[in-house]
């Protein structure tokens, strides 16, 4: 079984459904990223000091959603079928 960060667990418990709850974490990373880029939080602040092109913020997203209880897809099949 995956494990769930707490924050996430209580956020199912409470009803909120998993694709909601996904798009609105990859609206915050990518939110925070325009902000950063907008000069719109001060330096100082250890999330201005991340990298904020595209794809880290993407990383960033998808390392959310691996907290949040998500699964990359198997693909170990299709690399054995590769192989044959």
């Amino acid at each position: 079984m995956t494990t769930i960060e707490p924050i996430h667990l209580i956020a199912y418990e409470a009803g909120a459904d998993p694709i909601e709850h996904a798009a609105w974490h990859i609206a915050l990373h990518m939110e925070v990223s325009e902000a950063v880029l907008a000069g719109e939080v001060n330096p100082n602040v250890p999330i201005s000091r991340l990298n904020h092109d595209y794809l880290s913020v993407a990383r960033r997203a998808i390392g959310a959603l691996l907290d949040a209880g998500w699964t990359p897809p198997d693909v170990t099949s299709l690399r054995k079928g590769a192989e044959q």
